[in-house]
């Protein structure tokens, strides 16, 4: 699946995770992958969709719909 961005699944996943407030460290462990390849991820990620900041990575993937909204996230009971 791509996205307006062309984002990776792989991205995206970072992405979510980000906005889970997990660290890089903790996404790693979790993903089961190296802490420098999160940050590839996000890297690419940002570089992607103009973003300043991992923040600003955040607000562009809710804008346009690369993940759903904090309010659908709720009604399927994932944590926000």
């Amino acid at each position: 699946m791509t996205t307006i961005f062309d984002l990776t699944e792989r991205e995206i996943e970072i992405a979510r995770e980000l906005s889970h407030g997990l660290s890089s460290d903790e996404i790693s462990t979790k993903l089961f992958i190296s802490v420098f390849t999160v940050n590839t991820h996000r890297r690419n990620a940002m570089m992607k969709v103009h973003a300043k900041n991992t923040a600003h990575l955040i607000r562009k993937c809710f804008e346009f719909g690369v993940f759903k909204s904090r309010e659908e996230l709720i009604l399927t009971g994932v944590k926000y």
